[in-house]
């Protein structure tokens, strides 16, 4: 099995002297995450890279910090390799990398991170299984393998799957590429949020600024977006995807939007109050899903949804309640006994 201390064998580099960190920072909704600041902003991740906090000096003392960033879907891929230096306490306030407010003198510690050119053809196409241990962020260099998983050819984001396709995990939305957050941000419509403890299903309604992603921020942030069904609950790592888009298009900014994300009058029920089972089925078939798909992604049996799509479209309530001619003619010859009916 091949593992990335393999790789610093290959570059010369004692392995003990290397210390492994996987970056992934979901305390500022909002905000990009560590892999969206190395993915765009370079300086930024850096300068994140540079300080951290008192307590995980101890862990940090190493000679060469191999970087890696945590992406969707809980992978992670190698951004470089930096040689590493404490400083001291952070000598003045600065600004934050991530948020932009103040970092202020002596919160943290600093230290001087020079990237180094030892591995740098792999940076952003080398990815590993980082285990099990995400929240282990720190690891030795000398310690557990860590499996290689592949070596992409180029640097690059995969395309955005359309709306159909689409799904991620709630504290992913911050990590999107900025060609899958344009579209999403763009459209308004139907979601659905999954547990994944409990398998329960919510939809809900994105309609306002910034459409899909400023509704997902929101429960992002909160861990229940406002929505009294969900206070309740254990925040969890919600899976998203799309229902249905809207016909409509979003209703433009206005002044009451100030500091909004999106709009906060979102309806919510449970699967099922506002919108059936079988109403989803129809809608993810109307946008090209196949039945094992749907089943699937609704986490229902496949013959279920197959019946559903081929049942045709629902009555209507007039059509459904409508009594039948002969059932007109009883009811005639109960009110008049005397008339016969004729069939």
């Amino acid at each position: 099995m091949l593992a990335f201390g393999n790789m610093l064998d290959l570059a010369g580099i004692e392995r003990s002297t290397v210390r492994l960190l996987r970056h992934q920072d979901n305390r500022h909704a909002g905000f990009p995450t560590p892999y969206a600041l190395w993915r765009d902003h370079r300086e930024r991740f850096e300068a994140y890279q540079a300080t951290q906090s008192f307590a995980s000096e101890p862990k940090l003392r190493a000679t060469y910090w191999a970087s890696f960033v945590g992406v969707p879907e809980r992978e992670t891929l190698f951004v470089g390799l930096y040689a590493a230096r404490l400083l001291g306490p952070l000598p003045a306030d600065r600004q934050h990398p991530i948020t932009g407010g103040i970092e202020p003198a002596g919160s943290c510690n600093v230290y001087e991170v020079d990237r180094l050119p030892s591995l740098s053809e792999y940076a952003g196409r080398l990815w590993i299984d980082w285990g099990d241990s995400c929240r282990s962020w720190i690891q030795r260099g000398d310690g557990k393998a860590k499996r290689l998983i592949e070596l992409r050819r180029t640097l690059g984001d995969p395309p955005f799957p359309g709306f159909a396709a689409f799904i991620a995990n709630l504290s992913d939305i911050e990590s999107l590429p900025a060609t899958w957050q344009a579209p999403l941000s763009a459209t308004s419509g139907i979601y659905l949020l999954t547990c994944p403890r409990t398998r329960e299903q919510y939809v809900g309604m994105a309609s306002g600024v910034d459409g899909f992603i400023g509704r997902w921020r929101e429960y992002f942030a909160t861990g229940h977006g406002g929505n009294v069904g969900l206070k309740s609950r254990d925040p969890s790592g919600y899976q998203l995807s799309i229902v249905k888009r809207s016909a409509r298009p979003r209703r433009p900014r206005t002044s009451n939007d100030a500091g909004r994300t999106s709009c906060r009058a979102g309806k919510w029920a449970l699967t099922g109050t506002d919108m059936t089972k079988a109403d989803q089925i129809r809608s993810l078939a109307a946008d090209g899903l196949k039945a094992a798909d749907i089943a699937a992604r609704l986490g229902i049996r496949y013959q279920h949804a197959y019946n559903v799509i081929n049942a045709g479209p629902r009555q209507t309530l007039e059509a459904a309640t409508k009594p039948s001619p002969s059932v007109d003619r009883k009811r005639a010859h109960k009110a008049n006994p005397r008339s016969r009916p004729t069939s």
